[in-house]
């Protein structure tokens, strides 16, 4: 048992060390990152273009000139300028549309800014549980080390030995090597995925102190009050639909103009006053318009296929909440049953309770640690899928991009420094 302890703390300050000498990185800060994020700024861009360029429907929508010249006196002519025009209220619903365009194209980008949230939140989680799992590993192969120690020393000295069982006790440390190789490797692509905001990230380790605890994240989720459904491509949905009714409208509008154009004509023909050459005539349309009607009917229907299908998406989202609550309880019991596990074992097996040193105590003693430090993978593993349903609900929720935003991977909720 004291070799345990000692390689423990033989590990405890390797580790300690080579940390101290790396730069670290904050949850806070590779979550920052989310701003300058590629998508998201791409869809910026386009928002940006679309004001710039967006040009709004005048009063006047076309020019025409007309000359004509009578055939018999070349001397008399006749001009004509005809200017084609939009209705007021096709003025005014044309603009209401490019406000709908408008706020879609927003909301698309808050849609994009959730998701990539929701990666950056998915990588540190995944990240603080590797390491967490790292660091168990790493006792486990101390404690089959001392195991085949021990085993090596009683095939010397008796003749009570298994070759079967040291060849698979130094079977299983080797293996938790490997794992512990392959945990680091996604470790190192996760930092690697990174590198694209701090280029030096793969030579930096990623801070895991002060992260939220298990039991903190169940506490919060009990709050379920406090996590209302804001997922934000709802209000991308109900753009859309906004986007469909602001375009009805312009067709609406379009269906009742009347004023087709105004027309200014001047013949120099006529023998009276200049004043009397000049004559103005305007063009009426019935407010009846077929292409009008048809588009229309087309928006109706396409208004109505989306209604029903954010209804829908709502529902699901709701379901999917609860789904994620509901597996919570679950998890959270079976928590709770490893932690009495764990109780119960101490209370029957624990190595203080074990008095005799001879070859079978101390087997008995490596076993327990074993046993014990086997559990607590399977804590982690428990530990990972709560926290993935934590972050899920709060990404459906819309909860990770409320203003302002909170680092739900801090023990203390603190703010997401960059906003």
């Amino acid at each position: 048992m004291n070799s345990v302890k000692s390689g423990l703390m033989v590990l405890g300050c390797f580790t300690f060390f080579t940390g101290a000498a790396q730069q670290k990185l904050s949850s806070g800060d590779l979550l920052a990152t989310v701003f300058t994020d590629r998508a998201v700024a791409v869809q910026e861009q386009q928002i940006g273009y679309y004001q710039q360029h967006i040009k709004a429907l005048h009063f006047v929508d076309q020019v025409g000139l007309r000359a004509r010249t009578d055939e018999f006196d070349w001397a008399q002519h006749n001009y004509a300028a005809r200017l084609k025009v939009n209705g007021l209220g096709e003025m005014y619903r044309s603009r209401g549309l490019q406000r709908a365009v408008l706020a879609t194209e927003q909301a698309q980008k808050n849609d994009l800014f959730n998701d990539a949230v929701f990666e950056r939140y998915s990588l540190l989680a995944r990240y603080f549980v590797l390491e967490k799992e790292n660091a168990v590993r790493q006792k486990l192969i101390v404690v089959f080390a001392d195991k085949v120690s021990v085993m090596e020393q009683i095939a010397t000295n008796t003749a009570d030995s298994d070759p079967g069982e040291l060849m698979k006790t130094d079977f299983e440390k080797e293996d938790q090597v490997l794992k512990i190789r392959e945990n680091e490797a996604e470790m190192l692509q996760i930092k690697n995925w990174f590198s694209a905001y701090f280029p030096d990230a793969a030579q930096m380790t990623i801070d895991t102190a002060n992260v939220i605890s298990t039991d903190e994240i169940l506490r919060l989720m009990n709050l379920r009050n406090d996590f209302s459904m804001n997922n934000p491509s709802i209000a991308e949905q109900e753009s859309k639909i906004a986007e469909i009714q602001a375009e009805y409208k312009l067709e609406e509008a379009k269906q009742l103009q009347t004023l087709d154009f105004i027309q200014l004509r001047y013949d120099n023909g006529s023998t009276a006053p200049l004043f009397y050459q000049f004559d103005v005539s305007v063009g009426i349309s019935l407010p009846y318009n077929a292409s009008a009607r048809v588009k229309k009917s087309e928006l109706i229907i396409e208004k109505h296929a989306a209604e029903q299908e954010l209804a829908l998406y709502r529902e699901k989202l709701t379901q999917q909440v609860n789904e994620n609550y509901e597996l919570l309880k679950q998890l959270e019991a079976r928590r709770k049953l490893i932690f009495e596990q764990n109780t119960t074992m101490q209370q029957r097996y624990a190595p203080e309770k074990n008095t005799t040193l001879d070859k079978n105590g101390i087997r008995a003693m490596l076993q327990f640690e074993e046993l014990r430090l086997k559990r607590d993978l399977k804590l982690a593993d428990l530990d990972e899928e709560i926290t993935a349903r934590y972050l899920e609900i709060l990404y459906l929720t819309g909860k990770m991009v409320t203003a302002p935003m909170v680092n739900y991977l801090a023990d203390d909720l603190r703010a997401v420094p960059g906003q």
